[in-house]
């Protein structure tokens, strides 16, 4: 900003006030002689500007808060119900709680409502804290997407653990001790967990067949049809590249209806099924939701023989799931071609079926590979074990806090 100055030449002063204004083209200043003001007299003050609130940088559905010491818990249950808010969490130690909003409220109009009140110490965003200790092992992370192999640990807060350990030489734990999570969701064989569909709902053209990722209906959802919270779904075909001249083309038809800027659908290529390239990527919906044509070069890959996959992520709210973003399904797929100079090497209308076409699917965790476990007669193997020898702690069944 440039700064502007403006110079003045003040006579005698007998008056016994004089107020001087002087208003600039970039900024305004109130100059008072304070000679005679009587004692009280208000000031002009400019307020300073609240702190932005990053959005997507904290729970979209949570503040946290701290009243002040003896605040009646009627009066704090009481301004609660006035703003339509429910307490989720109060914290033994440190006597702040977090609270969850309404639906019709952002969390930067919530923290204002709070800091504002007379009886509240604080207020502000349940902000979402990362820690920066990890492996090194290639098989933890996955750079290319981002996102964590050994996903188990993430639950148990590991990268926290090993964030607090800044002793050296180690900096972060002693690789003699084995951490491990045993639960009945470990994959300790392949299994198929796909929201993508080969059916008939809202296909191109009104009639046929195409692809879809999404949810036609759930009870326990909010606004079903559409798709769910941390979702990471693909459809993936191989395409033989090693005779293509010249320019080659994949082209497709699709839709998608997707929260801006936090859930994303992706056009991914890969030699080996490890290391991704993005070929091209979208977020919001397609106003009116209508069909659109599309298409990325694959020109790169001649030579190979390349996978390409069309993925779609969600994060950990606003989605059909939870209400808070309602959609009719994530993304529909349909008319993929691939071409080459000498016409079309690949098309799929969808309407013989799936094909060669996969849908996510998990492989046996790594780190189980050739390890047994003992079955009983009719269970599921391993999982009657588990649940019969672990202690549940907390309330009864499921719990947000222990699972």
């Amino acid at each position: 900003m440039r700064k502007c100055f403006s110079r003045i030449t003040l006579g005698v002063l007998s008056a016994p006030l004089v107020l001087v204004m002087i208003l600039t083209s970039c900024i305004g200043f109130v100059v008072g002689i304070s000679e005679g003001v009587a004692k009280g007299t208000p000031l002009l003050v400019k307020e300073p500007i609240p702190e932005k609130i990053v959005r997507g940088k904290y729970v979209r559905d949570e503040i946290i808060v701290k009243f002040k010491p003896g605040v009646k818990s009627e009066e704090i249950a009481d301004l609660n119900q006035r703003h339509g808010v429910s307490e989720k969490y109060t914290s033994p130690r440190g006597k702040f709680k977090i609270l969850k909003i309404p639906k019709t409220k952002t969390v930067p109009e919530m923290v204002e409502i709070y800091r504002r009140n007379p009886s509240v110490e604080y207020a502000e965003p349940n902000y979402i804290a990362k820690a920066f200790m990890r492996p090194n092992d290639p098989l933890y992370w996955n750079e290319t997407l981002d996102q964590a192999w050994q996903w188990h640990f993430t639950q148990i807060n590991m990268e926290q653990a090993w964030d607090v350990d800044t002793t050296p030489p180690l900096y972060g734990g002693d690789p003699s001790v084995v951490v491990a999570v045993i639960d009945t969701g470990i994959a300790y064989e392949n299994h198929t967990d796909t929201y993508w569909h080969l059916d008939t709902y809202n296909t191109y053209g009104g009639s046929g067949y195409s692809w879809w990722c999404g949810m036609l209906a759930n009870p326990a959802w909010s606004t079903p049809p559409g798709y769910g919270n941390n979702w990471n779904q693909y459809l993936l075909h191989e395409f033989d590249l090693t005779a293509a001249t010249g320019t080659v083309t994949l082209s497709y038809r699709h839709k998608y209806d997707i929260e801006r800027n936090f859930d994303y659908a992706y056009v991914e290529a890969s030699v080996d099924g490890s290391t991704w390239t993005q070929l091209k990527s979208y977020t919001d919906p397609i106003p009116g939701g209508t069909w659109r044509s599309a298409s990325v070069s694959l020109t790169g890959y001649i030579g190979n023989k390349v996978l390409v996959r069309f993925r779609f992520t969600s994060d950990y709210t606003y989605s059909d799931e939870d209400g808070y973003y309602n959609s009719d399904g994530a993304w529909y797929i349909d008319n993929v071609r691939v071409s080459d100079s000498s016409g079309d090497l690949f098309y799929d209308d969808m309407e013989s079926g799936p094909g060669a076409w996969k849908t996510t699917s998990y492989l046996q965790a790594p780190d189980l590979a050739g390890t047994s476990f003992w079955t009983n007669s009719g269970e599921t193997p391993g999982d009657g074990v588990l649940q019969s020898t672990a202690k549940d702690k907390g309330a009864s069944g499921w719990d947000e806090e222990y699972g």
